[in-house]
């Protein structure tokens, strides 16, 4: 397995984020759970659990699976699984190159994982070539859209990026059809979620990474930066209760070998 230094870098961004991921992990829990309903209830050999996380969905997956493996680019990450699910194996590896043989996994399942991927082409090309005849993927990514009241909000402080881009529908489209699936759904629902302050907001950002970006903004922001930036996300995107409104365009995928 060969990991890029951009790849060393986001496993380094979630390892030191592990031992507290699941606090501030609400996305991931709603999107995990949505993308299990996709699943077949027919049992399957082999489960992938593809950027398994702290693997929070690995016994779930055992339900209708004999054998699971969950595999993920942190290997603190991997840590975690191990607290959770004794028995399921564990790999690291990287979505783009899976340390896999071909035609030997049922299924894939993949929460919130693969906006991480540099070519998503190459990671779905991946994903097909491991999946044995019939097998299926069913996969929960982001979209462009995603944190835009946040990303208003932090215009207010500074010119710089706080929040990595994501993909359009059109470009995930693309990237489906780079192998011949038998049949591709591509299903958009938007999630709304409410924080009880901007540092909440932040701390859900950064759970699920899309606060890692290679170039970052010098130095940390300030308190009265902070100050700016929450009083205006709370004048603009608030609710009645004065709880702060994210939005995030999720996009789940179910293609069949």
């Amino acid at each position: 397995m060969v990991i890029t230094d951009s790849k060393a870098a986001i496993a380094r961004h979630f390892s030191q984020a592990a031992a507290h991921y699941q606090q501030h992990a609400q996305l991931q829990r709603i999107s995990g759970q949505t993308l299990l309903a996709y699943a077949s209830s027919k049992s399957v050999a082999l489960c992938l659990d593809l950027g398994c996380g702290s693997g929070q969905f690995l016994s779930a997956l055992t339900d209708n699976s004999e054998d699971v493996i969950g595999l993920d680019l942190s290997a603190a990450m991997l840590k975690q699984s191990r607290m959770h699910r004794q028995s399921v194996k564990l790999l690291q590896g990287d979505a783009e190159q899976l340390p896999l043989q071909s035609g030997c996994v049922s299924r894939i399942f993949s929460n919130l994982a693969l906006q991480w991927c540099g070519d998503l082409s190459a990671a779905l090309s991946e994903c097909y070539r491991v999946l044995q005849p019939s097998g299926q993927l069913l996969f929960s990514t982001l979209t462009c859209g995603t944190l835009d009241e946040l990303a208003q909000s932090f215009a207010q402080v500074d010119d710089h990026v706080h929040i990595r881009p994501f993909l359009t529908l059109a470009q995930i489209q693309r990237a489906s059809q780079s192998s011949p699936w038998c049949t591709c759904q591509l299903t958009p629902q938007p999630v709304v979620l409410a924080y009880a302050n901007g540092i909440d907001v932040l701390r859900e950002l950064k759970g699920f990474g899309a606060n890692y970006l290679h170039q970052r903004r010098p130095g940390l922001m300030t308190p009265r930066q902070l100050a700016v930036m929450e009083h205006y996300y709370r004048e603009h995107f608030s609710n009645a209760k004065g709880q702060l409104l994210a939005s995030y365009q999720i996009i789940y995928g179910v293609l069949s070998k």
